[in-house]
């Protein structure tokens, strides 16, 4: 202690300060005080507080009279930027001054703006042309001959002018191969594929350059009015890829096929013979395989993007069109109907092997090679409702098991059975499992989702395997659709200003 004392007194004659410095506090009575000051002072907040309907009542009405205030002073404010243009702010005491007036600093006033992400006001006046804005010139395939053709650029292109000008817009990249050299080697028929393309698309193409490699391979590039499209070739390795990008909200999916079919012009085998080359089958040509994926680019306000079915947030985007390297990804439905939208669509990953389906139906042996590819295995098929995954092939009987059952097997003896929504008939199809249901109602709103699943999920409604009961649990005699708000059903038969029903009335099970 003598030490510590002397280190601390600083001085340099070895002995200890028999007066010690300053206050010394013991934590733990600090710690008490401080907790009892805060009791105290939560208390008196609790006895003296506004704590009863009509203190409460007008503490609000203070603070709403306050955010009155604000805004009102607010709102004139910009009536005086407005008149202006500008927002004057006086400078401190002690700045310059001159002629004994305050100076002043005139500020641009911001612009409310309508823009869906708040990029800023768009520029007013913006008067530069640009280049073939008024007449589209289509550059010849390197032959230095350019056609000129009438320009597109008017407003019959179907486009909302807001939506065309947002920052935002769509990218699909297409990769293609097996492909005919002597396709992918031709400037003039590469340059009439990508013209070809970019009319049945409904774009506008101002100009495009096609140029030759050496040894081998054309690179072409097209200025669309909506932006740009654009694609390298190895003819030897039969492979083309293609990027386009367009601004705008026209969807850019349908163009797949048009660029699939445009420029996937089958090589023949490497195995064909001469005979076969001189007067090829379809069997002498190998299988075009595509591989593709879709983006939405750019700047979107996150409603827009929350409502938006491609969305890359979406379930549609992230099992399907946001992915590129897919054996199998098919397009089979695409629709709207007057509730929402709905497509169906066939993948099939570069790993998938076959199922156990798949080994019946091609007699596979246990040490056949196949069984470790995707060269037998089936596409799974998977529904999209708004963008959102509804079913999957492969599981659907699993997940639909697991709904219906459950709540089945808990009643001893279920009769009646109501289904809410269920328009693929799979919950249906679950129902009519249990031999003691005499009636099975299903209320879906959506008569069209049903008609789309009788047509391309006949799986999911499938009843052949039941007993008594038709191909299609649709047609089986216990069951009853309904094609109506589910909820509106349940309120106006069974609300409170409903009549009573009897027992045979009621739902003994509702899914």
């Amino acid at each position: 202690m003598a030490a510590a004392a002397a280190a601390a007194g600083g001085g340099g004659s070895g002995t200890a300060s028999p007066t010690p410095r300053g206050v010394s506090i013991d934590v733990r009575i600090f710690l008490v005080v401080i907790a009892a000051a805060m009791a105290v002072s939560f208390g008196v907040g609790v006895v003296f507080g506004p704590t009863t309907t009509a203190e409460l009542a007008a503490a609000r009405a203070m603070a709403a009279q306050r955010q009155q205030q604000q805004q009102r002073s607010l709102l004139a404010a910009q009536e005086v930027a407005a008149g202006g243009g500008t927002v004057s702010m006086s400078l401190p005491a002690g700045t310059d001054q001159k002629d004994g007036a305050t100076k002043r600093v005139i500020q641009p006033r911001r612009r409310p703006t309508a823009h869906a992400v708040e990029l800023g006001a768009r520029i007013k006046n913006f008067n530069e042309s640009g280049v073939n804005n008024g007449k589209a010139s289509y550059e010849d395939a390197g032959d230095g001959n350019i056609a000129q053709r009438a320009s597109a650029h008017d407003s019959a292109g179907g486009f909302d002018d807001d939506d065309e000008h947002l920052p935002q817009g769509q990218h699909l990249l297409v990769d293609i191969k097996n492909v005919n050299a002597e396709f992918l080697n031709s400037e003039s028929r590469l340059a009439d594929a990508m013209v070809s393309v970019v009319e049945s698309a409904g774009l506008t193409l101002l100009s495009y350059h096609c140029h030759s490699l050496s040894p081998a391979g054309v690179s072409c590039v097209g200025v669309l009015l909506e932006s740009h499209i654009s694609f390298h070739t190895w003819p030897e390795e039969g492979v083309i890829t293609l990027d386009l990008f367009t601004c705008g909200p026209k969807p850019l999916l349908p163009v797949i096929r048009d660029i699939e079919a445009k420029f996937g012009l089958p090589r023949l085998k490497a195995n064909a013979t001469a005979t076969a080359a001189a007067n090829p089958t379809k069997d002498d040509y190998e299988e075009v395989k595509s591989q593709w994926a879709h983006e939405l680019r750019g700047f979107r306000h996150p409603q827009g993007r929350k409502n938006n079915y491609l969305d890359d947030q979406s379930d549609l985007a992230f099992w399907v069109t946001g992915e590129m390297d897919m054996e199998v990804k098919k397009q089979i439905v695409s629709t709207e109907s007057p509730f929402q939208r709905i497509d169906i669509w066939d993948i099939l990953d570069m790993d998938d092997t076959p199922s156990h389906q798949d080994g019946i139906k091609h007699n596979l042996a246990p040490d056949d090679p196949r069984w470790l590819t995707n060269e037998v295995a089936s596409p799974e098929r998977l529904l999209f409702l708004d963008g959102t995954l509804q079913s999957m092939s492969e599981s659907e009987r699993e997940y639909h098991e697991a709904l219906v059952h459950p709540a089945m097997f808990a009643h001893p003896h279920p009769e009646r059975v109501a289904i809410v929504g269920g328009g693929e008939g799979a919950t249906l199809r679950e129902v009519l499992k249990h031999d003691t249901v005499t009636e099975a109602v299903m209320i879906e709103l959506d008569e069209m989702m049903v008609d789309i699943a009788k047509e391309h999920l006949p799986f999911m409604s499938d009843c052949s395997d039941l007993v008594g009961s038709a191909p299609s649990c649709f047609d089986d005699e216990r069951a009853t659709v309904l094609y109506e708000d589910g909820r509106a059903y349940f309120f106006d038969k069974y609300g409170p200003s409903a009549a009573e029903k009897t027992e045979e009335e009621k739902f003994d099970v509702i899914v």
